[in-house]
């Protein structure tokens, strides 16, 4: 069987990033790429877009799916449960982000969150599988998945042809064009707000693997939501959640660090708090050396026992 015939690739659902809050010339470069692609492996082309982009971006796709997020905030922690909701609804088999920082990270937290294999900068196909660009000058083949980032300089099924130069959007005889009402409510939800300015955060670390329990803590303690690099690189949260010197600096009042070991690029991330709970069960952890409250333990027992605590707390018992 060749990749042009396989049915794991036959609806493919396309999500720009707009990282600039506009349709910008990136945005074209990556929705050309994915219309070669789809023409290679002989698949529809549907995309989501903020709302009020649907007008401009015209027969660009078969059906265009119009998201309420506003331009500007068309970010991970808001388009996650969307994207897993939309591949249930319209039963998309491949879905396909721009090879950018924002991509690279919203197709690992999918990959983890749906257990599914995904392949990174890839740049054309063959019959085989596709095939990334490692680097300047290596490739790697790897088997079609349903997760993928594709490289702005895709160049369909030969590698050797030259990549368009065109930035115009390639057109569709047919478009349909839908509406979600996903996503919007969770712009106010202070777990997701922003790192920089959060006053109380819950940050975690490797040492945490109950990542439905770290989440409903986080809420039930109104806390902001951090992560050391390992955690983001993992693509276990957003890569906007990323506390440190090489992600976000805060100053909040509280900062309680789970299963986080304290490497001095993240203790310089929390220079500035003024009280550091940490939670691990290392001892010899440098984040206890940092911390008011250092609590020798494993942080999910910790978390669960916070969990039960405010359920206590929430029924009047104590």
């Amino acid at each position: 069987m060749t990749l042009e015939k396989s049915d794991n690739l036959k609806h493919v659902l396309a999500v720009p990033d707009f990282a600039s809050g506009s349709i910008a010339r990136e945005d074209n470069l990556f929705i050309n790429a994915v219309a070669s692609f789809c023409a290679t492996v002989g698949a529809e082309f549907s995309m989501l877009a903020p709302r009020s982009f649907l007008e401009d971006l015209g027969k660009t796709a078969s059906l265009l799916i119009g998201c309420d997020l506003p331009p500007g905030v068309f970010q991970a922690d808001a388009l996650h449960g969307v994207i897993e909701a939309l591949v249930k609804q319209y039963g998309f088999h491949t879905v396909v982000f721009p090879s950018s920082e924002w991509g690279e990270d919203l197709v690992r937290r999918l990959s983890v969150s749906g257990n599914k294999a995904f392949a990174s900068c890839v740049g054309f196909v063959t019959e085989h599988g596709f095939v990334q660009h490692i680097g300047q000058d290596h490739e790697l083949l790897v088997a079609p998945c349903e997760l993928l980032t594709l490289s702005e300089q895709f160049v369909g099924a030969d590698a050797r042809a030259a990549p368009t130069q065109e930035i115009g959007f390639a057109s569709v005889s047919t478009c349909s064009v839908e509406f979600i009402e996903m996503g919007c409510e969770q712009l106010g939800d202070v777990t997701t707000a922003p790192l920089e300015s959060a006053r109380f955060i819950i940050a975690a670390g490797n040492g945490v693997t109950d990542w439905n329990s770290f989440g409903e803590l986080a809420k039930a303690l109104g806390a902001t939501v951090g992560a050391s690099r390992v955690v983001c690189d993992r693509g276990f949260l957003p890569r906007d959640r990323q506390v440190g010197s090489s992600g976000t600096l805060v100053s909040s009042r509280v900062y309680i660090a789970l299963g986080i070991s304290g490497a001095v690029q993240h203790l310089d991330g929390i220079h500035d708090v003024e009280f550091v709970i940490s939670v691990n069960s290392d001892p010899g952890a440098p984040i206890h050396s940092r911390a008011v409250l250092p609590i020798v333990a494993d942080a999910n027992a910790v978390v669960q026992h916070l969990l039960e605590a405010s359920v206590t707390k929430e029924h009047g018992h104590g």
